[in-house]
């Protein structure tokens, strides 16, 4: 496994993204690492990297929106169906996607708990 992995940065508002290089961390429990393969740019990202939203901290990676597959997992991972994921599967994600049975989708979310 490579000890390293490169994304681009937003480090001046409006400005160009430069490429930096990062250490990768050691897996806390419960975390996974992700070769990303394709990234959405949706239009928070287009805001944050114009400086629109106030929240945003600078410097920033962008993208919440990917495409990937699994490269390492730390602990016992499911899918939103409860099946089991595995170094190697293919995945998706999406901030807007959620299982609507877990606590933080059924009680923390309004979740209907479907």
């Amino acid at each position: 496994m490579a000890e390293t992995a490169k994304a681009m940065v937003v480090e001046a508002y409006s400005g160009p993204m430069q490429m930096q290089e990062f250490d990768l961390p050691e897996l806390e429990p419960g975390a996974m690492l992700v070769d990303i393969t394709a990234a959405g740019v949706c239009g928070s990202d287009v805001h944050i990297w114009a400086g629109k939203d106030p929240r945003t901290r600078l410097p920033m990676i962008l993208g919440h929106e990917g495409v990937g597959r699994i490269r390492a997992l730390s602990g016992d991972k499911r899918d939103m169906f409860g099946e089991e994921l595995k170094v190697g599967d293919k995945i998706v994600w999406h901030r807007g996607v959620t299982c609507g049975r877990c606590v933080y989708c059924a009680k923390r979310r309004g979740s209907t708990g479907r």
